[in-house]
């Protein structure tokens, strides 16, 4: 099953064939992947493009056969000649829905990231994935990534050798943070409560903050959804650290309240294991807001020189002490934020993306 997204969200300006997009689940997810996809879909409708987004059921990547009929049914459904952009996330672990196709439509992958690097995943997993998605992008005739970081490892993968085109995400300014409370440090962590982005690391890193800190608190923001199993083990963390009073797994939040959470923040965190480019960190810099996170794949290119700390994923340690330094250096934080706010005069708006993106469509 699938469902279009509403009619009135689609542009009255038809190209000669339809422009299709294919989104794993709800296109509205509280996702970066999903935020990049709506922002590109509503880019491309204000250049005078037609879009019919098809909202996927199942789950991805998968295997899932759920997903697959979901898949089979949308492309059935479209007109020979169309051009049809995938995101990744729905290419990548069904290469045989795409196969029958190959010929009749004109395959354009979104890539976020290589899958094989999710976290938590099983070596033989892993590499079952690696070869599926090498094999659903043999299928395709543009591929298009989110990041360079990304282009690089499709090759390096060897997953895609071809011409891949980069369309980075886009930003504009939001309003400058104005920090938290005068007698406590407000931090925030946005990110799904998932193994790659990381939380586990940040909990064991906050639970060795020393008690002469100043008063700080941290909201772990983002969907317990997605792995159900590792946000209940971050929750547990949580209390075992005796960090309940200073630690908040807040969940998935609506558009005001996560704008009120990034307003009131003093620093954002992102302690990824892996990120195929962390549009958190560029939203963080819209609002001037410092950020430490990891050096994770395209988080050293994305985090701006000066704005924020980096530190080896998967070091709790590390992330410990950039933090503490943080919290008890006033200058650092300073620093950081005027850093911030440089990089935020430099930010390239989602117009210019999209179109980049319409570009890499017409690009023979």
């Amino acid at each position: 099953m699938s469902r279009m997204l509403p009619l009135q969200l689609m542009s009255k300006r038809c190209r000669p064939t339809a422009l299709h997009f294919l989104v794993p689940g709800s296109i509205n997810r509280p996702t970066g992947g999903s935020r990049y996809d709506r922002e590109i879909v509503n880019a491309l409708i204000a250049q005078g493009h037609s879009v019919a987004v098809t909202e996927l059921t199942g789950q991805f990547p998968g295997p899932d056969q759920i997903a697959a009929q979901a898949v089979e049914a949308a492309l059935n459904a479209i007109e020979s000649n169309s051009s049809v952009i995938i995101d990744g996330l729905v290419l990548g672990g069904l290469p045989e829905s795409f196969a029958p196709h190959a010929q009749r439509l004109e395959l354009i992958a979104l890539v976020h990231h290589p899958l094989c690097l999710e976290s938590g995943l099983s070596t033989q997993a892993a590499e079952a994935l690696q070869q599926r998605e090498k094999q659903a992008l043999s299928y395709c005739q543009k591929v298009i990534a989110t990041s360079e970081h990304t282009r690089l490892q499709l090759a390096a993968l060897d997953l895609y050798q071809d011409t891949v085109i980069t369309v980075e995400p886009g930003c504009a300014p939001a309003p400058l943070s104005t920090g938290g409370h005068a007698d406590q440090i407000e931090l925030i962590c946005v990110g799904s409560i998932t193994p790659r982005k990381g939380q586990d690391v940040l909990v064991e890193a906050l639970s060795q903050i020393s008690d002469d800190a100043p008063a700080w608190h941290c909201q772990l923001i983002g969907s317990t959804e997605l792995a159900p199993a590792f946000a209940q083990n971050v929750s547990q963390q949580i209390e075992h650290a005796n960090l309940a009073h200073r630690v908040t797994l807040a969940g998935a939040l609506e558009a005001a309240a996560l704008t009120q959470a990034y307003a009131t923040a003093d620093c954002l965190i992102l302690p990824s294991r892996y990120e195929g480019y962390g549009m958190v960190v560029t939203e963080a810099i819209a609002r001037g807001l410092p950020i430490i996170t990891t050096t994770a794949g395209a988080l050293v290119d994305t985090l701006p020189p000066h704005a924020g700390i980096a530190v080896n994923p998967n070091d709790a340690a590390a992330l410990k002490v950039a933090i503490q330094s943080f919290l008890t250096d006033a200058s650092l934080q300073q620093r950081l934020r005027d850093g911030a706010r440089d990089a935020r005069q430099h930010l390239t708006p989602w117009s210019v993306r999209g179109q980049a993106f319409s570009d890499a469509l017409t690009k023979e």
